[in-house]
């Protein structure tokens, strides 16, 4: 578990697993930690990261066997910050002594075969999460490569080397820039993002009873809202994407009235008759049409 120290530490910045969560639909999360919202910092640590942090050194001893390179452990209590772009944090699993570079220890589960690629192709398919964390990391120390250890199953490791990226690499730099000066120093949620809706619930679990009334804004929205249904599935991102955006608009009120359309976010008991959650109902001329209900 990490001390308030470390907490503090890692609200103060972006690392390496925060920037992967940002580029895979999981900004809410980020947004929620660093801001102070969600209080224990976001950092509970569960049975596999649990094993992780006991077979890590296992895994990094056994990696610079095979391959033959000295690695140095930073200090637990350490965090490296880009002298330039100060939100950009980092704390590797280990550096590679003599060389510009630096190692990352996954211990995997239940691997999935199309996440994984060869380790002697000259750029590797490794999980998109694990990619982003290892640039990342050579954004902060300028490394031109990284190497990602990975034991499966407990009984087989295989061990990849991840070249820099320029292009990902200015992504992820501006991605990450934008995401730290618009929304958390600012305090803005990260509306734009698909995973708000639900976090949205999570933050306004119960309704007040209040209504509200439409403005510009929200009668955009609700057009989009219904164009997004009618397209169905394809468009589920978008989908979560606006529903969030309501959801921030309405924050405890239970209605929201526009031109013919409504919002509906009421308190819905679970059918077991145990607990009771909001359900989300959007009701609009274009849908009624097409014969599509409130919940579809």
């Amino acid at each position: 578990m990490l001390t308030q120290s470390q907490i503090d530490a890692r609200r103060s910045g972006l690392g390496g697993s925060d920037a992967a969560r940002l580029l895979t639909g999981k900004a809410w999360e980020v947004w929620a930690e660093k801001t102070g919202v969600r209080e224990d910092g976001g950092i509970q640590e569960t049975e596999p990261m649990r094993w992780g942090n006991i077979l890590e050194p296992v895994v990094a001893g056994e990696f610079s066997r095979r391959i033959g390179l000295e690695l140095l452990e930073l200090p637990a209590d350490y965090t490296y910050r880009d002298p330039v772009r100060p939100w950009m944090l980092a704390h590797p699993d280990r550096l590679i002594v003599g060389r510009d570079a630096g190692l990352e220890v996954k211990v995997v589960g239940h691997p999935r075969d199309e996440e994984w690629g060869d380790p002697q192709d000259a750029r590797p398919l490794v999980p998109l999460r694990f990619h982003i964390q290892c640039a990342h990391y050579m954004a902060c120390f300028q490394a031109r490569e990284w190497w990602l250890a990975a034991l499966f199953l407990g009984v087989e490791l295989k061990i990849y080397r991840i070249p820099r990226e320029p292009v990902l690499e200015e992504l992820l730099i501006h991605k990450e820039e934008r995401f730290w000066k618009d929304n958390v120093l600012e305090g803005c949620p990260p509306i734009g993002e698909p995973g708000g809706s639900a976090w949205m619930t999570r933050r306004h679990p119960q309704d007040d009873g209040s209504i509200l009334r439409s403005c510009p804004e929200s009668e955009r929205w609700a057009k989009q809202l219904a164009a997004v249904k009618l397209a169905g599935k394809v468009l589920g991102n978008r989908q979560d994407v606006l529903e969030s955006r309501f959801k921030n608009a309405m924050g405890s009120a239970g209605l929201l009235k526009g031109d013919g359309w409504q919002v509906s976010w009421k308190n819905d008991t679970n059918t077991n008759g145990h607990g009771t959650t909001r359900r989300f109902l959007f009701s609009h001329p274009m849908l009624k049409r097409k014969g599509i209900s409130n919940g579809d």
